[in-house]
């Protein structure tokens, strides 16, 4: 970085291995495991707000976008993952995951035949 602009930027870049950082105060998705038959997903444990949440995720296979929507949605540190089973196998879909109407994931299902 040029000295000129490490001056003016200095106190508002971090270079650090800690995991202390700031966003880890929030919760979000840290991963998202996609399957025929439903849907998992695992939130950071660490989280400073945990909830509860006003949880919607939107599935669309192509041919009807499926709703759910569940009002007091709580992360906690005994249960900081969620398990959506859709009840009948989809080949591909798209999903999204909300919480408190703002997007926190957005993932794609493809089948892979073999």
């Amino acid at each position: 970085m040029a000295p000129d602009i490490w001056q003016k930027y200095r106190n508002r870049v971090l270079a650090t291995s800690s995991t202390n950082l700031y966003f880890r105060r929030h919760t979000y998705v840290i991963t998202a495991d996609l399957f025929a038959d439903g849907c998992s997903f695992a939130f950071s444990p660490d989280t400073e707000s945990p909830g509860p949440f006003v949880l919607r995720v939107e599935v669309d296979d192509g041919d009807c976008v499926r709703t759910s929507v569940q009002d007091s949605f709580l992360i906690t540190p005994r249960k900081p993952q969620l398990y959506l089973p859709f009840g009948r196998d989809f080949a591909r879909y798209t999903i999204r995951l909300y919480l408190d109407k703002h997007l926190t994931y957005a993932g794609e299902y493809d089948e892979i035949p073999f």
